[in-house]
C-alpha cells in the first residue's frame, strides 16, 4: 500500500507531462483511496491529453453509475457509530479526489469537450446522462454549446422528454445563452 503511494509521490516530483496518462489510469475503483488521492494530486498542473481525459471521465462515469470504490465494497450486518464516522471521512476524501479530477479535466475544456462528445455523445442527438450531469456540475459555460447542440438535435430527430429535460436543466444551471 505504502509502496504504491511512495512511487506515485516520486513520479509527482518529476512533473513529467508524459506521466499524466499513467497517473490517470491509476485512478479507478480498484485502486486504494490513498493511491487514488496521490495520483489525483500528482495530475494537478500536468497536461491531460485525450487518453488521460478519457480515463478520468470513465472513472467518474462509473462512480456516477453506481460502481463502488474498493473501500466501499465491504459490508457489515451491524453498523457501529465508528463505521459511520469512518464512512463520513471516506466520503470526504472521495469528494476531494473528485474535485481534484474535475480540476484536471477543466484545465483543458477543449480536450474534455472532445471526449465528452466522442465517448458520451454530448453535442449529438444521443448524449449520455453522465455527460449532461458532468457538464452541469462543472459550472463551465464553455460547455454550453454542446448542451445546446444536443438539445437542438434531439428536438429535430425525436424529442425524448427525459433527456431534453436534463439538457434544459443543465443549460439553466450554467446560464447558457443561445446566439
Amino acid at each position: 500500500i505504502y509502496a504504491q503511494s511512495d512511487a506515485i509521490r516520486e513520479l509527482r516530483r518529476r512533473r513529467s507531462p508524459e506521466l499524466a496518462g499513467f497517473l490517470a489510469r491509476l485512478i479507478n475503483t480498484g485502486t486504494l483511496i490513498d493511491s487514488r488521492k496521490e495520483a489525483a494530486q500528482a495530475l494537478q498542473g500536468l497536461p491531460c491529453n485525450e487518453a488521460c481525459t478519457t480515463s478520468l471521465l470513465d472513472y467518474l462515469s462509473r462512480i456516477e453509475g453506481g460502481e463502488l470504490n474498493v473501500e466501499n465494497t465491504g459490508s457489515s450486518l451491524q453498523r457501529s457509530s465508528l463505521d459511520e464516522i469512518v464512512d463520513g471521512r471516506l466520503s470526504e476524501e472521495q469528494q476531494e479526489i473528485y474535485e481534484l479530477i474535475n480540476n484536471v479535466l477543466l484545465q483543458d475544456t477543449e480536450t474534455t469537450s472532445r471526449v465528452l462528445g466522442r465517448a458520451y455523445g454530448l453535442g449529438t442527438a444521443a448524449p449520455k446522462a453522465f455527460a449532461i450531469s458532468f457538464t452541469s456540475r462543472t459550472h463551465r459555460r464553455e460547455l454550453c454549446p454542446l448542451l445546446i447542440e444536443s438539445e437542438r438535435q434531439i428536438k429535430t430527430a425525436s424529442p425524448e422528454d427525459s433527456i431534453l429535460k436534463s439538457l434544459e436543466n443543465g443549460e439553466m444551471s450554467l446560464r447558457c445563452h443561445r446566439d
